[in-house]
């Protein structure tokens, strides 16, 4: 009882987080002056900028959290299917629930390694036209980003251990 409950509970905050994050995000970035949402990169004059450069700059800051957004609501799908499992029932260890598991890590590394390249994207895309020594390359490695790849890989392991358990459950079913 206590599992589906703490299940319940992780899922709709997960759903919730997922379709938030998106949202938010896009509104601080759309709304937020170029000056500032690429002041990180160590433009000190954006007058060179094309439109087309500042809509493709703006986008790829939202690329790393739609991932984010979608492992997330893969997770609240997953855990929701453990809410709904009865105590006794193998659902909780079924295969829907260890390929959610394993999708939400597979996105949680994509947002991770997103977040990394982004910066070098926006970087490069802003740099087009620029004058001469304007240009900026910008390589950022946060420990957000390490600590989001290392979770992920923690939980796809996990999930590739509850397949393989399932595998050896059916398989020991057999012999009796």
């Amino acid at each position: 009882m206590r599992l589906s409950r703490l299940a319940r509970t992780a899922s709709l905050a997960a759903l919730g987080m997922g379709l938030a994050l998106p949202l938010l995000t896009g509104i601080a970035v759309v709304r937020a002056p170029s000056e500032v949402l690429f002041s990180s990169l160590g433009f000190s004059s954006l007058v060179h900028i094309a439109p087309w450069q500042e809509r493709l700059g703006r986008a790829l800051a939202l690329l790393p959290v739609a991932c984010a957004s979608l492992s997330l609501l893969l997770l609240g799908r997953g855990l929701r299917r453990v809410a709904a499992a009865a105590p006794s029932e193998t659902g909780r260890f079924s295969v829907q629930l260890t390929s959610a598991l394993a999708r939400f890590a597979i996105w949680v590394a994509l947002a991770s390694g997103a977040s990394i390249l982004v910066p070098l994207l926006t970087g490069l895309v802003l740099s087009v036209g620029a004058p001469a020594g304007q240009g900026r390359l910008v390589l950022q490695i946060g420990s957000s980003a390490g600590f989001g790849l290392v979770a992920s890989l923690a939980v796809l392991t996990l999930a590739r251990l509850l397949a393989e358990a399932r595998r050896l459950e059916a398989e020991n079913a057999e012999f009796v």
